[in-house]
Formats: structure tokens, sequence, C-alpha cells
């Protein structure tokens, strides 16, 4: 089964790509489709984030696409969701940008600000984890990748234009990660159980990684 996103919306094929439903969205989404996250504890949730800082979820055995943008969070870029490996009900998301830019409502911005938010009720909900990811802390910059630790799920990793960033303790502090990595732009991000590494891509300087044992 695989997923693609659009500029209007989610499609599905159940054959490897060889055939395509229609858009599973009859009216067309708000924003690109920029993020997707299907959870494995139930594959017939699928999470899509947008480029207009859109949240949505869709049930595919219900056949239902809901809005679950959460009253606090910015309208920037969905830069990642990720659903959680142990609660169907839970899911992550990170943004992009700069929380300067969305607390600027005379440019564009609603007046919210937040890096990292988690919901644990299927979206009704969320919770601002950013923590000291703010302009007081000079931890203002944007997010461009998200991954959350397979056997702790207070401890999470990000990849942002300034390397890696990490908090053990579910959001509440976030420190620098980058060890001996160059200050660079950390674009894509996994911590993967199976291979036992949490494995970084970065734009320009090459694949680092480092044991998950050691964390």
């Amino acid at each position: 089964v695989i997923y693609t996103g659009s500029v209007t919306g989610l499609y599905k094929s159940a054959d490897r790509g060889d055939h395509w439903k229609k858009r599973l969205n009859a009216a067309p989404l708000d924003g690109t489709v920029t993020s997707i996250a299907v959870s494995p504890k139930s594959r017939a949730l699928v999470w899509v984030g947008t480029s207009a800082g859109r949240v949505y979820l869709f049930n595919n055995e219900e056949g239902t696409v809901k809005d679950r943008t959460g009253t606090n969070m910015p309208n920037r870029w969905v830069s990642e969701i990720v659903a959680s490996q142990q609660d169907k009900n839970r899911a992550f998301v990170s943004f992009s940008g700069y929380d300067a830019n969305s607390m600027d409502t005379a440019h564009g911005g609603n007046g919210n600000a937040g890096k990292v938010f988690v919901t644990s009720d299927k979206g009704k909900h969320w919770t601002n984890m950013s923590g000291n990811l703010d302009g007081a802390h000079q931890m203002d910059v944007p997010i461009s990748c998200l991954t959350v630790s397979p056997s702790s799920e207070s401890t999470l990793w990000l990849g942002t234009d300034a390397g890696v960033w990490r908090t053990p303790d579910g959001g509440q502090n976030w420190t620098s990660f980058r060890g001996t990595m160059p200050v660079v732009a950390a674009l894509d991000i996994e911590a993967n159980l199976q291979t036992g590494y949490l494995t970084v891509g970065t734009f320009g300087r090459g694949v680092w990684r480092t044991p998950l044992s050691e964390w």
C-alpha cells in the first residue's frame, strides 16, 4: 500500500503503484500535502500535514477526513508528522519556519508560536512540546524533520537548519545533538530499532548516524 500527496489531497495505491484510486478527500485540502504518516497501530489511520499548516486525519475504515489542526498551532509549513508506534491515538507534528513570522499577525501570521506538538486523542487536542525552542533561548530555527524513539516516546530528535536537537523529557528541554557533525541543515532523520541507529541526512554534508543503544 502506497500513499502520495498532491496540491489538493491524498491518493492511495493498493498494488505498489500499478493502479491508483481517485483522490481520497472529496473536497481539496487547504495547502499542498507536505507530510504523510500511517499509524503502525491502525493502518486505517493516515495523518496528513500541509503547506498551510493544516493537519488532517484520514480514516479509511470509516471513509472520513477530519481537519485536526490545533487551535494553538502556527500557520506554518508542516514539515513532519510521526504516528506513534505505541498508541493509535497519538501523533507528533513539527513545523518549519520561524515563530517570529507566525506571531506577526500584520503580515500573515496567526499569532501562535511553536515548533513541535503532540496529541493523545487523535488530534482533538494538541500539546505544545517545544520547550526552549524559541527566540528567548536563541533557538527559533526552522524544523525540517522529526523522529521519535521507538523505545520511549518521551525522547525525540529534530532535524533543524542548525543540525540535530534532542529532548529526553517529552519536550521540556531541548539540547544540541550535533556531536561532530558540521553546522548544517538536517533534512531527514530516522530512529530505527531494527538497524539500531539514529540516521541523519544533511544538506550537502553527507549522512551521519549514531547507535541508539547509547541514548
